[in-house]
């Protein structure tokens, strides 16, 4: 979120905070309580009814309730493990996150360090063959 309001103009920051807020939202805040009112919803055993309209839960199943709930909890959280393994074996391939294809050259005439343009090409094949050196 910092990245992109960063990018933007300081009068644009609202908008861009805006837009990059929207997927998590959209995501994560909307589907949960409606999936965890399902759960529970799914366990009552008596509803208020008033003219032929169904309202509020007055009595629910505790058994049924307690695996619903907690089983659409257990349920979630596997899914973050899932993922959360999954980037972490993603991210294990990354070698130099860092590295913007220069190299350091040192000179026994002149002690300064300069800097020399690596090959693209070359820093790709050290990548792929996975020893990467600087």
């Amino acid at each position: 979120m910092y990245s992109i309001a960063g990018l933007s103009d300081t009068s644009e920051t609202s908008v861009t905070t805006g837009l990059t807020l929207l997927p998590s939202l959209r995501s994560a805040y909307i589907p949960f309580p409606l999936l965890y009112g399902a759960a529970m919803d799914g366990s009552c055993l008596v509803w208020e009814s008033k003219c032929e309209t169904r309202g509020n839960c007055w009595l629910y199943d505790l058994d049924k309730l307690r695996y619903s709930y907690f089983g659409t909890s257990i349920t979630f959280l596997s899914l973050a493990v899932v993922f959360a393994t999954g980037v972490a074996f993603v991210a294990s391939d990354i070698r130099d996150f860092y590295d913007d294809g220069y190299q350091e050259v040192y000179s026994s005439e002149d002690p300064k360090i300069r800097y020399k343009k690596r090959d693209p090409v070359r820093i790709f094949e050290e990548h792929d063959q996975g020893r990467f050196k600087v």
